[in-house]
């Protein structure tokens, strides 16, 4: 039986603890020097968009240093006993201008947008701009809006065994995984430890969001449609996740950039070629269009610089290669980019019209381009809804749906279309000029024409060559 009592009033605070997260809040002061309090009264107080809120004691260098530069980035603590031990020094009291990160051996991480370091042994980092601050008694409210989010990608959450398995079936179909081929794997698993992962303990973002999440429960997988905004240089990225069910939950093994159409694993594979083939005990000949491969990459990669005479030399190169149905359709892709590029409308919707794999969504893209250059406004709608529907709001596909509108007749479609593009892209140009030219005479958007542009990250390479 469950009794309930009445709390004496000395054990309230305790009684409510802990009531939110606990965190590491660094701040600095006019002249740049460090400050790192731990706080337990820190807490998201908004969604959309996000705002966190934490109290401090008035005249503490934390609040000193919130009110004199408007900044602090909260740093969650992971409860593991070795960071938590150290954390706890940060809850000392320190004369002003120590570093109680360095008192705490502590990492430092510089700051992704604001100026407040990071802990690096903390796992999520919220960089908040001061919205407001209320005093009272001796504590003081503050909230500050988030304007950057750095996560923490840990490389042995990543099942590397799933991708090795991956890799294989690919180069020696029919083959399973013999003991011959252990030491392999075992080398495969460390030099995706050492290297070709680390990348991915930088990877940072100022705001993520789940689209999708495509179940196969019975197989034990998963594929995960993610919306990400990198953090400083803020361009949106669509990523497909393959997982892995494994005893301890659901493992990442492989993903892609929709934008470029390329799993990581398949850049992966002329490594793992060259390896099997240095590998005295694979015994197996590997398949011819290895090497190929490796062209076909660099070609995508030369389009992605705008080399399109490197780009094209690659595909003339690859033209009799009989690649497996994905890689051959890597090939349409680059094809079909380069013929868009060069303004071969036609050509380039044929090449479209011969891949197989619906999963290539960039495809659709490219496919509402062409159909929008050649005047087919309801072939380029319906293209461009197909990759909208395929990678969440993206606005170059907004800027495709919008012109298509446009050309149909549908001006107010037109105009919510590029405005919901804008949203994705506030510096983007094309939609900017688009939307100006579609709104009613004499109305003006809310945007306005003042605008900072900076050029298209690589990682969009097909859609990059297609706008020139």
């Amino acid at each position: 039986m469950v009794k309930k009592v009445d709390v004496k009033k000395e054990w309230w605070d305790n009684i409510f603890a802990p009531s939110s997260a606990l965190a590491v809040i660094t701040t600095v002061d006019g002249e740049g020097r460090v400050n790192a309090a731990t706080f337990g009264t820190c807490t998201r107080v908004c969604h959309d968009p996000v705002y966190i809120s934490f109290t401090c004691g008035q005249g503490k260098d934390t609040a000193n240093n919130v009110l004199e530069t408007g900044e602090f980035t909260v740093n969650l603590v992971p409860f593991e006993q070795a960071v938590l031990n150290k954390i706890v020094v940060c809850g000392l009291e320190f004369k002003t201008g120590i570093n109680e990160l360095e008192r705490a051996q502590l990492g430092q991480l510089p700051a992704r947008v604001l100026r407040p370091p990071r802990v690096e042994e903390c796992r999520s980092h919220f960089e908040c701009r001061v919205e407001w601050t209320q005093p009272w008694a001796t504590r003081m409210m503050v909230c500050g809006k988030v304007e950057a989010v750095i996560g923490t990608v840990r490389r042995e959450l990543w099942d590397v065994e799933r991708m090795f398995e991956h890799l294989q079936g690919l180069l020696r179909p029919g083959r399973g995984s013999p003991g011959g081929d252990r030491l392999l794997q075992i080398s495969f698993r460390a030099g995706m430890r050492a290297g070709m992962l680390d990348w991915m303990d930088d990877f940072a973002w100022s705001e993520h969001q789940v689209l999708r999440v495509d179940l196969d429960v019975q197989g034990g997988a998963a594929t995960a449609l993610l919306r990400v905004r990198s953090a400083p240089e803020s361009y949106v990225v669509r990523m497909r996740l393959w997982l892995v069910r494994r005893e301890t939950g659901w493992r990442p093994w492989d993903f892609e950039d929709l934008a470029g159409g390329v799993r990581a694993t398949t850049y992966m594979l002329p490594f793992l070629a060259h390896v099997l083939e240095q590998n005295t005990a694979a015994g197996t000949k590997l398949p011819d269009w290895t090497g190929p491969l490796e062209e076909l990459l660099v070609g995508l990669e030369a389009a992605g610089a705008m080399d399109l005479e490197r780009a094209r030399a690659a595909l003339e190169a690859t033209e009799e290669v009989e690649f497996p149905r994905d890689f051959q359709d890597l090939r349409v892709l680059l094809a079909a980019s380069l013929e868009v590029a060069e303004g071969r409308y036609e050509e380039a919707l044929a090449q479209i019209e011969s891949a197989s794999a619906v999963e290539l969504v960039i495809l659709h893209y490219l496919a509402a381009v062409a159909h929008n250059a050649l005047g087919q406004p309801e072939q380029a709608l319906e293209r461009a809804r197909r990759y909208l529907a395929g990678v969440g709001d993206d606005a170059e596909g907004r800027l495709e749906e919008g012109l298509a509108l446009l050309a149909l007749g549908r001006q107010e479609e037109a105009v919510a279309s590029f405005r919901a593009g804008l949203q994705e892209d506030p510096r983007g140009l094309d939609l900017l000029v688009e939307l100006g030219a579609a709104l009613p005479s004499g109305e003006e958007d809310r945007r306005g024409t003042s605008r900072r542009f900076t050029d298209v990250p690589s990682a969009v390479a097909p859609r990059t060559i297609c706008r020139g």
